[in-house]
C-alpha cells in the first residue's frame, strides 16, 4: 500500500495504478485495501477513466459498507456517472454524498459545495 502511495503522491499513476491494483488482488480485507479502493478510484477519474472509477467506488462501497470513504466515494460516482451521462444514477449518488456529509460532519466541505451537489441533485 505505501508504496503505491507515494507513486500516487508523486503523480506516477500506472505504477500506483498497478501497486493499488496488486494489493486489493491479493489482499481483498486487509485494511489497507479500503484505501487502495479509495486511492486508486479517484486516480481513474482524474485519468478520465470514469467507468473504472466508477466500478472501483462501487466495489469499495460493496466490500466495506461501513467505509470512512462513503460520502466522498458516493460523490464520486455522482461525477462519474454525471460524466458518462446517467444522470438518474447520478443524481442519486449526488444526493446520498449530501446527505451523508451533512450527518457526519457538516463541516467537511464548505457550504458552497453542499449548495453546489444539492444543485446539481435538484436540477437531474
Amino acid at each position: 500500500y505505501f508504496r503505491a502511495r507515494n507513486y500516487d503522491i508523486y503523480s506516477r499513476d500506472a505504477l500506483a495504478q498497478a501497486g493499488y491494483q496488486k494489493l486489493i488482488n491479493d489482499f481483498p480485507s486487509a485494511a489497507e485495501t479500503e484505501q487502495a479502493l479509495y486511492f486508486l478510484g479517484v486516480l481513474y477519474n482524474e485519468g478520465g477513466n470514469y467507468q473504472s472509477s466508477a466500478a472501483t467506488f462501487e466495489q469499495l462501497l460493496r466490500d466495506f459498507p461501513q467505509s470512512q470513504w462513503q460520502a466522498s466515494a458516493r460523490y464520486y460516482l455522482g461525477c462519474n456517472y454525471e460524466l458518462l451521462g446517467n444522470m438518474e444514477l447520478s443524481a442519486g449518488y449526488y444526493k446520498a454524498a449530501s446527505d451523508l456529509y451533512k450527518a457526519s460532519s457538516p463541516d467537511s466541505l464548505s457550504s458552497g459545495e453542499l449548495k453546489l451537489i444539492e444543485r446539481i441533485y435538484m436540477s437531474k
